[in-house]
């Protein structure tokens, strides 16, 4: 197949776990023999090395850029978060272009919040291009609702519903009912799978060596990723006698909230903030944790980390409710606790204590995620998705000159209602 893949953001730049998960499935399906192209923005912090297959030629509306945002007056955000996730006539050229040179079979479709990408599946569609998209977040949801944080707009969903033409695969049902949820049904056409991992580590058998209880975290430094909650908990083991095992926590962005936690707390003795690692890092400090925590929000759709590190055998402790516990159970390949600091304190004190066996539980969820999360196992299905795609194709092949003009009148249009409706 020549699959033409679209993101946002592309490694070495990335915001986390989406976009990394997209960079392996590239170099899956290259290794697998088809011919891929990426298309995605321009890089936010400087040069990046040229790569054979990587086309940086997007326009990124950057509105996950929170201090841009906050200062930015109601009408000039409104248009902002209109080209982030409705129509960018630059980059509907930009793509067009690209469809042109590289005629692609199929447009694999990811993250494309800050790019137009309402525009850009429209395109798509009146082009002839049979397109997946991959879902790690609400994506759909976000664009109909043409912000980051608003709600969906009804007429625009059931237009999405009734045109939309492409298919989907999805990391969780939580995400998915999320997204229908928000007023976006694309339940028909939508497979659920799951995240994965890409290596195969040896399996362990040590556990708490010396008696040490090792537990970490990874992922981004924030309130709704539970690193608050984390800490708390720690600190309640603490009070309640528990002194053999340190909390270290790895993970990019603000970090002062928690520092200043751990010292309102006086928990430095058993947490630790490491600062940021790469993939690679993480994947050799695995084995020498027992513990994964993850106190996560609600609305997590899957990350990556947790299920790297249970490939290590090192056991995740997840939220009852996320993305990642409706893939495992309890008790039998991971822990899973409330979220909160005293139930995840709870059960980290029950494995202290001996009643909970990290040497069975440890080696069983490995395995789990070597039969069913492996990169390997998942590709094929990948695979089945893009050709049922090309198979049921992309409709009637238009101009893209045609597509272009509508793109320009559709942005200025909008963006003229915009500036009315604030006046």
């Amino acid at each position: 197949m020549k699959i033409l893949v679209i993101s946002n953001l592309y490694p070495p730049d990335f915001l986390g776990g989406y976009e990394m998960g997209c960079r392996q499935v590239v170099q899956a399906l290259r290794t697998a023999g088809h011919e891929v192209v990426v298309l995605t923005s321009v890089p936010r912090s400087g040069p990046v090395p040229a790569e054979s297959g990587t086309l940086r030629r997007l326009r990124l509306i950057d509105v996950y850029d929170s201090f841009s945002e906050w200062k930015a007056v109601p009408a000039a955000k409104a248009v902002h978060s209109q080209e982030a996730c409705g129509i960018h006539a630059y980059n509907v050229h930009a793509l067009l272009d690209v469809v042109q040179e590289f005629q692609p079979d199929v447009a694999y479709v990811w993250n494309v919040i800050s790019l137009g990408g309402l525009g850009l599946l429209a395109a798509l569609q009146h082009v002839g291009v049979p397109w997946v998209m991959h879902l790690m977040d609400r994506v759909p949801a976000i664009l109909c609702a043409v912000s980051l944080n608003g709600g969906t707009i009804a007429p625009l969903a059931a237009t999405f519903k009734k045109l939309c033409r492409g298919r989907f695969i999805c990391c969780s049902q939580l995400t998915l009912q999320e997204i229908y949820d928000s007023g976006v049904d694309i339940f028909d056409r939508t497979r659920v799978l799951p995240n994965w991992v890409t290596t195969t580590p040896a399996l362990r058998t040590e556990y708490r060596v010396e008696g040490h209880l090792r537990i970490l975290f990874a992922g981004s430094m924030a309130a709704f990723k539970g690193v608050g909650i984390l800490i708390e908990a720690a600190a309640l083991l603490r009070d309640r006698g528990q002194t053999d095992f340190t909390v270290d926590i790895y993970g990019f962005g603000e970090d002062y909230e928690f520092r200043s936690l751990i010292q309102k707390l006086q928990i430095q003795d058993h947490v630790c903030l490491r600062g940021s690692r790469t993939q690679a890092e993480l994947d050799r400090l695995y084995k020498h944790y027992d513990l994964f925590g993850f106190p996560t929000w609600a609305r997590e759709p899957m990350a990556f980390a947790p299920l790297e590190a249970a490939a290590h055998g090192c056991v995740p402790i997840l939220s009852s409710v996320c993305g990642n516990s409706e893939w495992f159970v309890d008790g039998v390949d991971c822990l899973k606790a409330d979220r909160t600091p005293e139930a995840f304190a709870e059960v980290i004190e029950r494995v202290h204590g001996g009643e909970v066996s990290l040497a069975e539980i440890g080696p069983r969820g490995a395995k789990v995620i070597r039969r069913d999360f492996h990169l390997s196992v998942l590709l094929p299905k990948i695979e089945a998705e893009l050709r049922a795609a090309i198979r049921e194709g992309g409709g009637p092949v238009r101009s893209a000159d045609e597509a272009y003009r509508m793109a320009l009148i559709a942005e200025k249009s909008l963006a003229c209602l915009i500036h009315e409706t604030a006046a």
